[in-house]
């Protein structure tokens, strides 16, 4: 599969990949400023997604991983203006983010029939309800 390169052009920016952690990665975006004397930066704080292999303009495009698209802002993406604040969001996303598959489960089979708990805003939930308590936590 083809990963994000760590850097790349778009639209009048040049991007330079300063910090992946998994699925996240923190991207530095440069241009000159409109008097060519100083660089306008910022930085951006993605969530990495695989897109499918499918058909375009009669051609195959492999899977690979994407940059979110304009529309995607505030969902997969987040713009901040200093490196301190893009790390702090990074490490907020780390958090979340659901834990490698490391086990397949089978209903069922071997001791506990309760499937592993693959991400953690869920494991409050699901021990609750095991124990007999409704209440469920807002992630």
């Amino acid at each position: 599969m083809q990963t994000l390169p760590v850097e790349f052009d778009r639209k009048g920016w040049h991007f330079k990949q300063l910090k992946r952690e998994g699925m996240l990665a923190i991207y530095l975006r440069t241009k000159p400023s409109m008097d060519g004397q100083s660089t306008i930066e910022s930085y951006e704080v993605i969530e990495i997604r695989i897109e499918k292999e499918k058909v375009r303009f009669e051609r195959i495009v492999p899977e690979h991983e994407r940059y979110p698209g304009d529309e995607e802002w505030g969902k997969y993406g987040w713009p901040y203006r200093s490196f301190k604040d893009a790390i702090t969001k990074l490490k907020a996303l780390a958090l979340c983010q659901p834990e490698p598959k490391t086990a397949v489960f089978i209903a069922g089979e071997g001791k506990d029939s309760t499937p592993p708990v693959k991400d953690a805003r869920f494991a409050v939930a699901q021990t609750s309800q095991e124990n007999g308590i409704s209440r469920t936590k807002s992630a």
